[in-house]
């Protein structure tokens, strides 16, 4: 309980703090009105996130990569990948790697943590990481010729806007794309903000060909299939996943739940557990439900089952609780395929999720893909706990090379373009 409080307590005090340092920022940026920025002040949160730029050949070279936050601990699917990325492109041309976080500022002991994971899981061999936060009113120097990383639309916003008023080359922007973005919103200010980002003239590197196909048909973008990368699963850990084999006991139905995060469909995934926790019951399939993602209280799914929620875990229990999972349920109503199903198809296990435009239901005999309403899904959901019980765990990273080529392949030659 006392720890719990302490860290609620001390995130309120890192938010205090943010919203402190963004309101000295706008100070800051009011100083540079007349520099072109005044036109954007106001039009979203990041807008003006790089006024305090400063453009200089006496600044070393860099690789500088925008993420939105990243802490030691929550290196997961997109900021992993994002980082991966730019450990590769650092590597490649010999420069040394900046990133910087639009979210809380780094403690040392964070940051030096955080560049001892790049370095260990990711294959970083470059010199030591500088991490900057955007917000800070001391100038954000870079060299004219720095090669910038966008990840989240709202980076990629910020460089457009620094390109507008005329401080980078839109050139040099390698553009992250994992998701079809103004997706995750209404029709508003910050969907079409989020679709001008493609248009920017930024280079395009887009994860998975389900993307990128959806982006050639809702944005008239041609992406080149040697700017389309794979998923980067930790196919290591899903080795092992498979290797544990099926444990004893009663068959597990995971649920990858985040119920503030609309394009993961929570209502639907919670009613088609009911409908498929009452089928299995009457069939007399003994099942134990449990969710990971997000905490959210225990929903009842039928009188006598309950779905318990395990919140979010760390990097290494998420495959712990992988390989306890018979099969898992995971929606994700935008383009890309997202991890958790691939994760669980890859370790050997079974998933089902919803289909989007055709793009998932030929990906593997053991991805279920089906329409997004709960009976078609409880349908799936009692399909494959029927195979799982009988099935051998085997790791199969056969989908993979349908989703696009290795990462550190297309961001080898993204670095030899940008060279």
């Amino acid at each position: 309980m006392i720890e719990r409080l302490t860290q609620k307590v001390s995130k309120k005090a890192e938010f205090g703090r943010l919203l402190y340092a963004q309101r000295q920022h706008a100070r800051f940026v009011d100083g540079r009105l007349e520099s072109g920025w005044g036109t954007y002040k106001g039009l979203a949160p990041t807008s003006t996130a790089l006024a305090a730029l400063e453009i200089g050949s006496e600044s070393p070279r860099r690789v500088s990569i925008l993420v939105p936050s990243v802490a030691p601990g929550a290196v997961f699917a997109g900021i992993r990948t994002a980082l991966a990325a730019a450990c590769v492109m650092a590597d490649r041309l010999g420069l040394p790697l900046r990133v910087v976080t639009f979210g809380g500022a780094l403690k040392s002991a964070e940051a030096a943590v955080i560049d001892q994971m790049m370095r260990s899981e990711l294959g970083y061999e470059g010199p030591q990481v500088v991490f900057a936060w955007v917000w800070a009113t001391t100038a954000l120097r870079a060299s004219p010729d720095e090669v910038w990383v966008a990840t989240h639309w709202g980076t990629a916003h910020a460089l457009d806007v620094a390109g507008k008023v005329g401080l980078i080359d839109p050139g040099r922007v390698v553009y992250l794309v994992q998701d079809h973005e103004p997706s995750f919103y209404a029709s508003s200010s910050d969907s079409a903000l989020a679709q001008s980002t493609y248009h920017a003239g930024f280079r395009l590197v887009v994860n998975s060909s389900p993307l990128a196909e959806a982006l050639a048909r809702r944005e008239n973008l041609v992406i080149e299939s040697s700017a389309v990368f794979r998923p980067e699963l930790d196919e290591t850990r899903l080795e092992e996943v498979a290797a544990a084999g099926r444990p004893s006991g009663p068959l597990v139905v995971g649920f990858y739940a985040r119920p503030q995060k609309p394009r993961n469909a929570y209502a639907i995934g919670i009613a088609a557990l009911k409908v498929a926790a009452r089928r299995l019951e009457e069939s007399g399939t003994e099942v134990v439900f449990r969710s990971m993602g997000d905490l959210h209280p225990p929903v009842r799914l039928t009188p006598r089952t309950t779905l318990q929620s395990l919140g979010k875990l760390p990097w290494a229990g998420y495959f712990e609780e992988l390989a306890r999972t018979d099969v898992l349920l995971s929606l994700q109503m935008s383009p890309h395929p997202s991890h958790p199903p691939l994760d669980a198809v890859v370790g050997g296990g079974w998933a089902v999720t919803n289909d989007v435009d055709g793009s998932r239901a030929t990906l593997s005999p053991r991805l279920l893909a089906v329409l997004a309403d709960p009976g078609s899904l409880a349908d799936a959901i009692v399909r494959a706990v029927g195979s799982a019980r009988d099935d051998e765990r085997v790791f199969d990273d056969g989908l993979l090379a349908s989703l696009g080529a290795p990462l550190a392949t297309v961001m080898t030659k993204v670095a030899d373009d940008v060279r």
